[in-house]
């Protein structure tokens, strides 16, 4: 067996510890962040195309899209478009980054000390010496070995062994991506084909297309808000199946969208309190309705039983219920010993009677 170790022996730039450790980033964006900062070498900005993006981390240029977006929602880069060339993209400085500075000034000259870490962020040049481009670590020009390495070596410890590690089954991750569905669409406010939507969730999921759930929920907040939704109460709403199928999220108008004049916020309020109106509207009749629906079912459940078949009850109670807002229904009494057919007809026939009287 051919081993190898990899300190010393592998060349690029190396991913910032907070930025693998963070939860409100993909994988997908973690490792683009860390092509970008491949590309930008020493600037603090590198200027270069979603394709070479993907063709460099092995993706699309779709989820190059998606990535991005997740970094410039975090706060880590800021995009400029540079006319019909490629875009800019400008490191904005996290507060990690600040405090590893000062953790590592405070050994002097600004340069990390001798076997520790600096912060879990890189670290910079040795004064005096130079350093690859687009590298983790400052090598001697000669031999091309490590004069500072970013990382001590780690002691084996007892939590190191592959028998300590609990291992994460399947199941678990597809409950944690149904989980973040729900929330989803408790949150979307169209709720029509939802199975539909679950799909397309776990679809995006897979491909590493969907930003995390804060992200998504903060986006469909302004989606709320704007014009578009809000007219003729909802709807030109989109399904959510569309809405995911279509990537809304990376819609680049969205805040103009959501700008809104004092009229349309008040005629967005008012429309708000009609259809909370006709809702609760709606609500009370239908609990009116089947109040006296039960009210009458003893009722008709007597008439029902003068006859021995009783196999279209349901038509039956139809067409009896809707006698008895006529008030003209029939009722037990009105039913002879030996009807001679069944309920339908009965009702039928006494539906005819009643319009010739």
């Amino acid at each position: 067996m051919d081993t190898f170790t990899p300190k010393g022996h592998i060349r690029g730039p190396i991913m910032p510890i907070q930025i693998l450790n963070s939860c409100k980033l993909s994988p997908g964006a973690k490792i683009l962040y860390n092509a970008l900062i491949h590309f930008a070498g020493e600037k603090d900005y590198c200027k270069v195309s979603h394709p070479t993006l993907a063709n460099f981390i092995c993706c699309s240029v779709s989820s190059i899209k998606n990535y991005l977006n997740e970094l410039k929602i975090v706060g880590l880069i800021h995009a400029e478009k540079c006319g019909f060339s490629s875009s800019r993209y400008y490191f904005l400085r996290p507060s990690w980054a600040s405090d590893s500075i000062q953790g590592a000034d405070s050994h002097g000259q600004g340069e990390s000390a001798p076997n520790e870490p600096n912060s879990g962020h890189g670290y910079k040049p040795n004064s005096g010496q130079s350093s690859k481009a687009n590298s983790g670590y400052n090598f001697n020009c000669k031999n091309l070995k490590p004069i500072n390495p970013p990382y001590p070596p780690k002691p084996l410890g007892k939590s190191d062994h592959a028998g300590d590690v609990k291992k994460r089954g399947g199941g678990g991750n597809y409950f944690f991506v149904n989980q973040e569905f729900e929330k989803f669409w408790a949150a979307y406010p169209r709720k029509e084909a939802k199975e539909l939507a679950r799909s397309v969730w776990f679809k995006l999921h897979r491909q590493g297309n969907i930003p995390v759930l804060s992200s998504l929920i903060s986006v469909l907040e302004k989606f709320k808000v704007c014009g578009q939704w809000l007219k003729e109460h909802g709807r030109y709403i989109p399904q959510c199946v569309n809405w995911l199928k279509g990537r809304r999220w990376l819609d680049e108008n969205l805040d103009a969208a959501v700008q809104v004049t004092p009229e349309e916020k008040i005629s967005q309020e008012r429309r708000l309190r009609l259809c909370s109106r006709l809702q609760a509207d709606e609500e009370e009749r239908s609990a009116h309705q089947r109040a006296e629906s039960a009210r009458l079912r003893p009722v008709f459940d007597a008439f029902l039983s003068c006859f021995s078949e009783c196999g279209n009850s349901g038509p039956a109670w139809g067409l009896w219920h809707l006698l008895h807002v006529q008030g003209k229904a029939p009722r037990a009494q009105d039913v002879p010993s030996n009807p001679g057919m069944g309920v339908l007809d009965f009702l039928r026939n006494w539906q005819r009677e009643v319009a010739l009287a």
